[in-house]
């Protein structure tokens, strides 16, 4: 399996450097942020002044890719091919007035890219053209909800002699994880944090048998656990440190 991802990464990753130098210099802890690749997917990012600009930009990007797949005999996947807008809802607006009126201004193998219309996880992340915060935070409350419900048997409260140690390992290693994966990679505003926050809180005080009203620093600091949104703060400073 190494030796097939050797040969694949090989293949790629001048395409990728080639994308890199064509996107900008954007980058964090040392990391190009403006193309990001992950096994045989690949995610170029465009920023200009005016939509038109921004998907100038991008068929430019585009092309690199299809020649790269010529020249390698690759066919890289049309309908798998979507574009994401990520601004505000009068800029959606200009794109998606700008690409019904001009279907040709943004091509993939010479046919016209369509938007992401609907809210879809990818890797785990929820990509989302609208309301992308809320639309990630709830994905990630039912997906912790989730591990809670199949978890309940096995992360008995500490009034049945379940070692808090053992809690906060289990707790650490499935709900945290489960909760806030891939929000490091997407604006989330305050009131859709705090929505999450209660349920992380709520599972911390179910395991140490807290009353409900039990103050926060108290549920926090007795596991030994910081809040989800410490935790998604510490993720996202990995990217800015070098």
């Amino acid at each position: 399996m190494n030796n097939i991802m050797e040969d694949y990464m090989q293949y790629v990753n001048p395409m990728v450097k080639q994308l890199e130098e064509n996107c900008g210099t954007d980058k964090m802890g040392g990391y190009s942020t403006s193309v990001v690749a992950v096994a045989d997917d690949v995610a170029p990012t465009s920023i200009g002044d005016t939509p038109r600009e921004a998907l100038h930009h991008l068929q430019d990007l585009l092309n690199i890719v299809e020649d790269w797949g010529t020249q390698l005999h690759i066919e890289f996947g049309l309908q798998k091919c979507k574009l994401l807008i990520t601004a505000k809802p009068h800029k959606l607006s200009q794109v998606e007035k700008l690409l019904q009126e001009e279907p040709d201004i943004l091509t993939f193998y010479g046919k016209p890219v369509s938007l992401v219309d609907e809210p879809y996880p990818h890797i785990g992340v929820v990509q989302a053209p609208r309301k992308q915060s809320a639309v990630a935070t709830e994905f990630r409350m039912d997906r912790g909800r989730d591990v809670s419900y199949l978890l309940q048997d096995i992360t008995k409260n500490a009034l049945l002699g379940i070692s808090p140690i053992a809690n906060r390992h289990i707790f650490m290693c499935y709900h945290r994880p489960t909760f806030i994966y891939g929000l490091d990679t997407i604006r989330i505003n305050k009131v859709d944090m705090e929505k999450l926050e209660i349920m992380y809180r709520s599972e911390l005080k179910r395991m140490q048998a807290f009353p409900v009203h039990t103050t926060s620093p108290i549920v926090y600091l007795t596991i030994g656990i910081p809040p989800a949104e410490a935790t998604r703060g510490l993720d996202c400073l990995l990217y800015t440190s070098d």
